[in-house]
């Protein structure tokens, strides 16, 4: 087998002349499977961007210094001629149809069934894309890539959005398409655990995640309900995803809704926020006001920067600091990776002044020493019931991590 990728004593430095990724130096082969591994904010998303060739587009101000090859061409040349396909952090904004089936055919694409049950998506390919979980939404757009047939593939991040349990299966089936196709595939993840056995090549970077957790300080009444669900029960088409789900969530409750990709934790945080309407039973808010972290699009703060993102909202700027962003408090949020736009997002909701905070997929792209700060302040949340705080998760064992006052299990749950 060849080199399907090269990269020498490549390095990249932002506007002010920062380094942001430190050199590096590898190859990857016809066929072989690697994976970048790091922290958040390591920049393995920048390197990727930058195989894929895509880097320039995306962030004009940055300098790329070294030298990458895909199959010999510089990345521009290799997504000119076809050879690469990305598939990003944020999914939100990666599709023109409206399901699987009317991408293939917009391409001119023959359906290969074999791809959509590998990546067990047969039962999701024609349904609307607006309805799918993100979880789901991600396994389309891994079989549009595998179906547009190109040389190699670059997948970012996919356990943000892929629950522990499907991801060695999936990423098992993506070993064996790639060695029978001689299809290079580049993975970018902070949790290395679950790529087991079937990575060829192992790339490490630096380690970059700095968080501290300090007390948020609120005034607080402990006797606040904040949100009831009494026997709601709500359904998609013919599927019922919530039944008869009874639910007093008070102030210093640190509620874990968890399940596998499309049980229904987003369709229920919409329940909650009122955004939906249940099919039989009652939702009552006795909230003022939630703040809402969404799961897709990933990058939902809008605002120059982070520093005015924060005098928006009127939070202490004190958190940038916190969050181990002070350096980057110039950046917009689209400048930050997606582990630390999450963190950033999650550090403004404890400290703001809304009742109840709602975190859909909390842990999407969240390193461990990230995870571990977070942990601190949802405990001191919980200690001080300064707040409710729902969040959801597909990784059930990182949940339970958490300490929750309360769990809602959807697999359980739904039929």
């Amino acid at each position: 087998m060849g080199r399907a990728i090269i990269v020498r004593d490549m390095y990249i430095e932002n506007i002010y002349g920062d380094k942001i990724l430190d050199p590096i130096t590898f190859e990857v082969g016809e066929g072989d499977i690697a994976l970048i591994y790091g922290d958040c904010g390591s920049g393995k998303s920048l390197l990727l961007k930058s195989i894929a060739g895509i880097i320039h587009a995306l962030y004009p101000g940055l300098k790329i210094y070294g030298d990458i090859y895909v199959y010999g061409y510089r990345p521009i040349e290799a997504l000119e001629k076809g050879y690469t396909i990305y598939i990003p952090q944020d999914i939100s904004l990666t599709m023109i149809t409206t399901s699987l089936l009317e991408e293939l055919e917009f391409y001119g694409i023959d359906i290969d069934d074999d791809i959509l049950r590998m990546l067990s998506a047969v039962d999701i390919a024609s349904r609307p894309i607006n309805t799918l979980s993100a979880g789901e939404r991600y396994r389309v757009m891994l079989a549009l890539a595998l179906h547009l047939g190109k040389k190699i593939v670059l997948i970012d991040e996919p356990s943000a959005y892929i629950d522990s349990i499907s991801m060695p299966k999936i990423v098992s089936e993506l070993r064996r398409y790639a060695k029978e196709n001689n299809v290079t595939i580049i993975f970018t993840d902070h949790r290395k655990e679950l790529f087991g056995e079937y990575i060829d090549l192992y790339i490490g970077l630096g380690d970059k995640t700095f968080c501290i957790a300090v007390e948020p300080h609120e005034d607080y009444d402990d006797s606040d309900i904040v949100v009831r669900l009494s026997n709601i029960s709500f359904s998609y088409r013919d599927r019922e995803i919530v039944r008869d789900l009874s639910i007093d969530i008070w102030r210093g409750d640190i509620v874990a809704i968890v399940g596998s990709n499309g049980s229904g934790k987003t369709t229920l945080i919409k329940l909650m926020l009122g955004l939906l309407k249940p099919r039989r039973g009652r939702v009552e808010k006795h909230y003022r006001d939630a703040f809402y972290i969404p799961q897709l699009t990933s990058y939902w703060m809008i605002g120059r920067d982070l520093i005015s993102i924060l005098r928006e909202f009127g939070i202490n700027e004190k958190i940038l600091i916190y969050t181990g962003l002070w350096e980057k408090h110039s950046f917009t949020p689209y400048s930050l990776s997606l582990g630390e736009v999450r963190r950033f997002g999650i550090y403004m909701a404890i400290y703001s002044d809304r009742d109840i905070v709602f975190i859909d997929e909390a842990l999407l792209g969240l390193d461990t020493k990230s995870i571990e700060c977070i942990k601190s302040l949802f405990e001191w949340t919980r200690k001080k019931k300064t707040k409710a705080i729902v969040f959801s998760t597909h990784d059930k064992n990182l949940a339970y991590s958490f300490n929750p006052t309360k769990v809602i299990d959807l697999d359980k749950n739904s039929s």
